[in-house]
């Protein structure tokens, strides 16, 4: 079994997606959690369905090179916004992470090494 870092078959390790509409009130402290993770080999896709509370903004101003912002003028609804940040992915794994969600540090690492530790002719690995 390879180490943690040596997983790449694709850019990017893990693509982390989270979807926001109308989180003003915690999507700050989500983003964040996603950025302290101890797992480094990631990136983050944002979007932003439609919001009208001022999410939207506040993610926009965020983005770096790290963080992928996506803006949809309006609420395409749970999956088909997440599908939206899947087809962008560049991630050998994909997280979901709800915007009202706060990351452990190691949250990342965790999932990652127990994804290798799984046999890959089970669930969608």
């Amino acid at each position: 079994m390879g180490k943690v870092t040596d997983i790449r078959k694709k850019d990017i390790a893990v693509s982390v997606i989270i979807l926001n509409y109308n989180g003003i009130s915690y999507v700050k402290e989500c983003m964040e959690s996603v950025l302290n993770q101890t797992f480094r080999d990631k990136e983050i896709i944002v979007i932003d369905n439609g919001s009208s509370d001022g999410s939207g903004e506040l993610l926009k101003k965020m983005a770096s090179s790290e963080i992928i912002f996506i803006e949809n003028k309006d609420n395409l609804g749970f999956a088909s916004g997440n599908n939206i940040g899947m087809e962008m992915a560049k991630g050998r794994f994909i997280a979901l992470l709800n915007n009202d969600a706060v990351a452990d540090e190691k949250w990342l690492e965790n999932l990652v090494s127990a994804a290798l530790k799984s046999d890959s002719s089970y669930g969608s690995w």
